[in-house]
């Protein structure tokens, strides 16, 4: 909530002058948080943050809107589908039927959204990109870790460049982005749970990768609900392995809870998220993340995350509003 004092001077045509004063109270946070771009009708998950005495001040995605389709899929899909063409949008279509199907991305610019996606006896990754520039967006895609016994991810990029934003993205039986090859990749406005289902898989929110290319890798106002589950998992893990960089790296008012739903089990998640600091050629913000870290067995950050590069402040334990370090100690 926002109160603004505004002063307002005008002259009319002839030239008198008048001015007056207003308060105007606003239940903005003031922050873009991606809302207004929702698709209508109601969140997945409204009660989430009720437990929490510390909440952020934005809207969340999952809690205060919906994600996933704007319209149902009505197309059902009978086959996997290999898209060749640039550009094609992919709209609109339910690939959970018959085992679960894939689109696999051949060609650049490719869009797919409005599209429902359920891993099945198929066992295969829902979406495969070998190309550049994936939009994956407004979409449901469940692992369906119960019967699916690949360990891939959700969604699998081998193409420079990659979006993922108002998706509903849950049970995947191992990661649930993989973004491989670099570029731009847009991790925004999902609402995340459960990676890692599979025992022995090892799930990561987001898996950069190693090839020879820089990152530009932006995640935020993304809400995950990680519980305890077959093998846990990692979260939104800003590293890579040699020879690739990260040229930029932002994660901003992130949404994370990580619990022990079935004590005494695996924890749900090992980090939170973690930098290969080393690698980092620019530099690397952790801002305003708001969370929930009793489910990780390491707490915030993997141990090693930190230099004068890698910028942690103003990240929140929802249970006691202490702030969270980057050393994991709370202030």
């Amino acid at each position: 909530m926002a109160t603004l004092n505004v002063a307002v001077t005008a002259t009319d045509p002839t030239g008198r002058v008048g001015s007056g004063s207003a308060t105007i109270t606003t239940t903005s946070s003031g922050i873009d948080d991606g809302s207004q771009n929702a698709p209508a009708g109601p969140p997945q998950r409204p009660t989430l943050l009720n437990p929490y005495p510390f909440k952020p001040s934005w809207k969340v995605a999952g809690v205060h809107y919906a994600v996933g389709p704007k319209v149902a899929p009505t197309k059902i899909a009978t086959a996997s589908m290999s898209i060749t063409v640039a550009n094609t949008v992919v709209d609109g279509f339910d690939f959970s039927s018959g085992g679960g199907f894939q689109v696999n991305v051949l060609a650049p610019g490719v869009r797919i959204i409005n599209c429902n996606f359920k891993a099945g006896s198929n066992a295969q990754v829902p979406i495969f990109s070998r190309s550049t520039d994936t939009y994956v967006g407004y979409c449901t895609i469940d692992g369906g870790t119960n019967v699916n016994t690949t360990p891939g991810a959700l969604v699998n990029s081998f193409g420079v460049g990659l979006r993922v934003e108002y998706c509903w993205l849950k049970n995947a039986a191992g990661d649930i982005v993989d973004a491989s090859e670099g570029g731009v990749i847009r991790v925004n406005n999902n609402l995340i749970e459960n990676g890692g289902g599979l025992l022995g898989a090892h799930g990561d929110w987001l898996q950069l990768g190693g090839t020879n290319r820089p990152v530009d890798v932006d995640v935020r106002f993304n809400t995950v609900y990680q519980t305890n589950v077959a093998a846990g998992s990692q979260g939104f893990m800003l590293e890579c392995n040699s020879p690739q960089t990260i040229a930029i790296g932002k994660l901003l008012n992130n949404t994370m809870i990580a619990v022990n739903t079935v004590p005494p089990g695996n924890f749900a998640t090992n980090f939170l998220t973690g930098v290969t600091q080393a690698l980092v050629t620019g530099t690397v913000e952790v801002k305003d993340n708001f969370m929930d870290k009793s489910g990780s067995a390491g707490g915030f950050m993997r141990p090693g995350s930190l230099s004068a590069k890698v910028i942690v402040t103003g990240n929140k334990n929802m249970i006691n509003g202490k702030t969270v370090n980057g050393d994991n100690t709370e202030t």
